[in-house]
């Protein structure tokens, strides 16, 4: 991700109306995952980019933040001077075995050339019944530009994001998709643009996120629209959405990962 893009997620991450929504919608799935009781747990944000979610959890007294970028630790120790930060790919994560409960990674496997890599030293560094908290963008008919400024390979559909997890070792107890209500609209802007002629933007041309300012109450409005699906998904999967949400477990009684 291009450093121009991690200090505008820095700058807007504490109202910018994604980031809230998506706040409510991830910390009740976890805590329901693990069944509450965070700040018992030994805890790692994998991808912790400027310290979104390391913000949220700063409260918890055994939290780690890793990220292979420098750019993205040095912010997330302004946001969450308690955790301990390690500079890190995820591919490849100097962690001995067994060491965490639960584990966060967050729209991160989607910039990964080799995720699946990535999802075996996740399952290595969690402890036998630990719980994996993962999120991926949906639909590879949304990739836009927004996409290629993140430096995104791929988006997933629900199957394809499942088997990733369970080929890395993981049970797959639950998994949905979210940000439901707000698919229409976005599908039908990427869809007309393509309709359109807009040209697909490549990687190395001068492309930007979708992560911007946005009037107060059309702001608010959104947050209230995304972080309003936590309560749906206390209940039921959604059939679709913009992103896909997982719980993976290691089992037990699993075979490590030499």
């Amino acid at each position: 991700m291009k450093a121009s893009e991690i200090r505008q997620m820095a700058a807007v991450m504490d109202r910018h109306f994604w980031f809230r929504g998506t706040r409510r919608v991830i910390l009740n799935w976890a805590n329901d995952a693990v069944g509450g009781g965070l700040e018992k747990l030994r805890v790692a944000d994998v991808g912790c980019g400027p310290g979104t979610t390391l913000s949220w959890l700063s409260h918890l007294p055994r939290i780690v933040g890793i990220d292979r970028a420098a750019l993205c630790l040095e912010l997330a120790r302004e946001r969450a001077p308690n955790a301990e930060l390690i500079q890190a790919n995820a591919e490849e994560l100097p962690l001995k075995d067994q060491q965490f409960d639960l584990i966060f990674c967050l729209d991160i496997l989607e910039h990964l050339e080799h995720p699946e890599k990535a999802v075996e030293e996740l399952y290595r560094i969690l402890k036998p019944g630990g719980i994996l908290i993962s999120t991926v963008p949906a639909w590879q008919f949304l990739w836009s530009e927004h996409d290629v400024a993140l430096g995104h390979h791929r988006r997933y559909r629900k199957k394809a994001f499942k088997n990733l997890l369970q080929g890395g070792g993981f049970e797959v107890p639950r998994i949905s998709y979210y940000n439901f209500f707000l698919f229409p609209p976005i599908a039908s802007v990427r869809v007309a643009q393509r309709l359109i002629g807009s040209k697909t933007v490549e990687e190395g041309d001068a492309a930007s996120s979708d992560v911007k300012v946005m009037p107060r109450a059309i702001n608010g409005l959104l947050e209230s629209v995304l972080g309003g699906e936590r309560h749906l998904l206390r209940h039921i999967n959604l059939p679709f959405g913009v992103s896909l949400i997982a719980t993976g477990q290691r089992p037990f009684d699993g075979p490590g990962k030499e």
